[in-house]
């Protein structure tokens, strides 16, 4: 992780700390929802490489779990009830290529999506099964503000890759890593996107939250077609 995502990241965590669990887990889930549409356009292709499964047949069982990540939020109830689609989604994922073909596998910009709902930010839904109690990273002081913190920033991580890569194209040989990174700062696509994660954050620290209010945003950023990954008309 770069020095800027790094820098929203550590914002992002001492934001989420102060919330309780229901606002964490809102937060966490707004953050993916930003990354839906670029998901659903990625499973609009006829195939993938490394993939033997069309990346249409993701979207239904991506659909279904983040719909269910909400329960908690809708609920009050500290953790969600539905380890076991998660458990097969993992699956799914997993029995979608052959393992000899893992690493040539190209989810293309959604790959830090899939990761994360199948063995990233997701086990911060879910209390911490005994036997991993004592082990990293589930031992982490922190280890529930962190797993939310990856699904807020989910979107800023892949988008900072974007600039980094589109700015060091357009820079001359030698400029420097605090050269690169001022440049992304006064992007405009970078700073819609703290400003969305602020707004989120904003809305979720409200005690008590404002379930419907949320709700409302959850639909908002899951239409949201964000540049450059989405162009502004459906394909």
């Amino acid at each position: 992780m770069n020095d800027l995502s790094l820098e929203l990241s550590e914002a992002v965590k001492q934001r989420l700390g102060a919330l309780t669990r229901t606002q964490r887990l809102a937060a966490a889930v707004l953050g993916v929802e930003r990354m839906w549409q670029m998901f659903e356009d990625w499973t609009r292709q006829e195939s993938a490489p490394g993939l033997r499964r069309s990346p249409r047949e993701f979207r239904m069982p991506f659909r279904l779990a983040l719909d269910l990540l909400w329960k908690p939020v809708e609920t009050g109830k500290p953790y969600s009830e539905h380890c076991a689609v998660f458990d097969r989604l993992y699956e799914f994922v997993e029995g979608s290529y052959d393992e000899e073909d893992a690493l040539d596998v190209d989810f293309g910009n959604v790959s830090l999506f899939v990761d994360e709902l199948v063995s990233g930010g997701i086990a911060g839904f879910f209390p911490i099964p005994a036997e991993r109690q004592w082990s990293e990273p589930w031992n982490a002081p922190d280890f529930y503000v962190d797993c939310a913190a990856r699904f807020v920033t989910l979107y800023a991580e892949v988008l900072y890759e974007h600039l980094y890569e589109r700015y060091c194209e357009r820079s001359p040989k030698g400029e420097d890593e605090a050269a690169l990174c001022g440049q992304i700062a006064r992007d405009a696509l970078w700073i819609a996107e703290t400003e969305r994660i602020a707004s989120d954050l904003a809305l979720v620290q409200s005690c008590p939250m404002d379930r419907e209010a949320v709700l409302e945003r959850r639909a908002e950023n899951r239409a949201l077609r964000t540049p450059p990954f989405c162009s502004e008309d459906i394909p």
